[in-house]
């Protein structure tokens, strides 16, 4: 038999896991480590997203016209996709972070670096979906893309 947890809901389980102060040293730990893949995978989870489901949208509605007729060389295309993935993500990011340090308190022994590599998993990501936005002629295909 399976155990269900304190509640049938997992999410009602996840909160009471944050809200429970915890007990000992190894318990706080492992709760820092959670948020912070937390906060990786929003990030690099909604750069990947905003990159290949604009693009794979404007395919399907046949609005990638549009964007292709602009007077814009590939590179300067790319370059507007990448960014604007990296922001939402990075924003993304953010917001997962500040309300998961209501119930953690994260170390950060090196900002700048954090930074840097929040940054570049935003930017590799959002070409990766670009990537797929391009290859993909289905939202099916973007899923598959996705999990493999």
């Amino acid at each position: 038999m399976r155990d269900a947890g304190l509640f049938r809901d997992p999410r009602a389980d996840a909160l009471v896991f944050f809200i429970d102060p915890p007990t000992t040293e190894i318990q706080a730990y492992d709760r820092q480590f959670l948020v912070a893949g937390l906060v990786v995978f929003a990030l690099c989870e909604r750069s990947f997203d905003t990159a290949a489901e604009s693009i794979l949208y404007d395919k399907m509605e046949g609005m990638i016209w549009d964007t292709l007729m602009a007077p814009l060389t590939p590179l300067e295309r790319t370059i507007g996709y990448t960014v604007g993935a990296a922001s939402v993500g990075l924003l993304t990011g953010a917001v997962v972070l500040a309300a998961s340090l209501l119930f953690v308190r994260l170390p950060a022994p090196d900002i700048p670096l954090l930074l840097f590599f929040a940054i570049a998993g935003a930017v590799i990501l959002g070409l990766c979906g670009i990537i797929a936005g391009i290859w993909a002629e289905k939202f099916d295909q973007l899923a598959a893309f996705q999990n493999f």
